[in-house]
């Protein structure tokens, strides 16, 4: 299989991953959402405010965070799979330690029985990897990373 394919697959498959993930989300979201209004309508469960606000807050903290995954989600889809001499946005990176998919922040993954973890533009980890090439290395969190590939 081509390097474009090989790309194209694990675009692919790192996007169902992340909409998995997301979904998972969502149900949190929701399951929290829920249980708050089940503790409103029973003022024995929610006798005390504080907790009512507390939970409120959770809530209003997992919204902020979906809304920029929402965002990533629409930043992850739009990646067109092309070929890259160097790491940039949508770059496969190959490396000594780990596989590397630099489309967005996604849970590790497997394509053709090789494990990738999608790394965002804004982790640390990106901005060490980004514009090195094949052969490089760096240094992230006192470990070496050799990049064997990118494409």
């Amino acid at each position: 299989m081509d390097k474009l394919e090989l790309k194209r697959r694990i675009s692919m498959k790192a996007f169902e991953t992340f909409e998995a993930t997301l979904e998972m989300h969502r149900a949190t979201q929701q399951d929290m959402a829920d249980d708050t209004l089940d503790a409103e309508n029973d003022a024995n469960e929610m006798a005390d405010d504080s907790n009512k606000l507390e939970t409120l807050d959770d809530i209003e903290q997992l919204a902020e965070i979906m809304d920029a995954r929402e965002d990533e989600r629409l930043q992850l889809g739009k990646l067109i799979p092309v070929l890259h001499e160097e790491v940039t946005i949508g770059s496969v990176v190959i490396t000594n330690e780990r596989n590397f998919f630099t489309g967005g922040s996604v849970a590790p993954f497997e394509v053709d029985g090789v494990d990738y973890l999608g790394i965002s533009p804004e982790a640390p980890i990106y901005k060490v990897l980004e514009g090195k090439k094949a052969g490089d290395t760096v240094e992230f969190r006192e470990v070496m990373y050799e990049i064997k590939e990118v494409f």
